[in-house]
C-alpha cells in the first residue's frame, strides 16, 4: 500500500516471509525508493530477510530517476527493470537489457517518432479501446529514436521526460523539470529523499523538499541547488512527505504543497 505506514507493511511482510519467499519488488519507483530507505534507516533486519531470496523489481508507471533507482539497487542488492506506459494505454514498451532504453510492443500499439518543433515526440495509436480510440496520440514525451527496423521503432530513449513538465521563468522561457532538477546533480539529494516543484507565478517557484532526517534544519540552499543561468527566483519550503497525486504518485511538478 503507498498509504499505509512502513512499519505496518513491514510486520505483514514478515508474516508473509514465514511461509514464502519473495523473489520480486513491483510498484512505483518513488514508493519503493521510501520503502528502501525505511528498511535502510529503520528496518534492516527485514532488507536482509528480503535479500535472501530477492532476484529483482519492476519499477512501473513512473520515470525510475536516476537517484530513486540507484538507492534501490544498493539497498537492496538486485537490478531493476522499467517498463514505459501512460494511462491512455497507447504504448507499452520495456527495458530489454540497458536501463532507459525502451522496446515498444507493437502488438500493444503503434509507437512512433514525430518531428515536432525540432524535437522528436514519442505518439501512440491504440488498437483495443474502441470506446475512446486514440490516434496518433502525442504523449508529450520527447524521445530519441535510437533504433528503426523495417519502417518500425524499435528502441527509444526518452531524452527530456514529460513535455508538459516545466516552469516559466520571467521571460516566459520554458524550463524542463527534468533536467533542472535531476541533470544539474544538486547537492540538496544528499540530505533529503524527494524534491518537487510548485509555482504559482512566472519567475518565481518554490523548491518543496523532504530532508531524511526530520529535524535536520536547512539555510545554505545558495550552496545547496545549482540554479545557475535560471531566471528564476527559488524559494525552498521544507514539507515532511512529499506531494502525492490522488493515485499515490510522487510527481516532480505538483499544483499545490499539500
Amino acid at each position: 500500500s503507498i498509504y499505509e505506514d512502513f512499519a505496518v507493511i513491514g510486520n505483514q511482510l514478515r508474516a508473509i516471509l514465514k511461509n514464502r519467499k519473495v523473489y520480486y519488488l513491483h510498484g512505483y519507483p518513488s514508493a519503493i525508493y521510501d520503502f528502501a530507505l525505511y528498511c535502510e534507516q529503520q528496518d534492516r533486519s527485514l532488507r536482509d530477510k528480503l535479500k535472501e531470496n530477492l532476484k529483482g523489481i519492476f519499477l512501473g508507471s513512473e520515470f525510475p530517476n536516476k537517484i530513486w533507482r540507484a538507492k534501490i539497487e544498493e539497498v537492496f542488492g538486485v537490478p531493476s527493470i522499467s517498463w514505459y506506459g501512460h494511462t491512455e494505454r497507447a504504448i507499452l514498451a520495456y527495458e530489454q537489457s540497458i536501463q532507459y532504453e525502451y522496446c515498444p510492443f507493437h502488438s500493444y500499439g503503434y509507437a512512433e517518432a514525430t518531428l515536432i518543433e525540432g524535437e522528436n515526440y514519442l505518439l501512440g495509436t491504440s488498437y483495443y479501446n474502441f470506446a475512446s480510440p486514440l490516434i496518433r496520440y502525442n504523449t508529450e514525451d520527447i524521445i530519441n529514436p535510437i533504433e528503426v527496423e523495417n519502417g518500425l521503432m524499435e528502441k527509444f530513449r526518452i531524452s527530456k521526460g514529460r513535455s508538459g513538465e516545466y516552469i516559466l521563468d520571467k521571460l516566459d522561457k520554458k524550463i524542463p523539470l527534468t533536467g533542472l532538477i535531476f541533470g544539474r546533480h544538486h547537492k540538496l539529494f544528499n540530505y533529503c529523499s524527494h524534491i518537487q516543484v510548485y509555482q504559482e507565478e512566472k519567475g518565481k517557484a518554490t523548491i518543496l523538499y523532504s530532508p531524511l532526517n526530520k529535524n535536520l534544519i536547512i539555510n545554505n540552499f545558495d550552496m545547496l541547488f545549482d540554479d545557475s543561468n535560471v531566471n528564476i527566483k527559488f524559494h525552498f519550503e521544507k514539507v515532511d512527505t512529499p506531494v502525492k497525486s490522488v493515485s499515490g504518485k510522487v510527481n516532480l511538478l505538483v499544483n499545490s504543497k499539500q
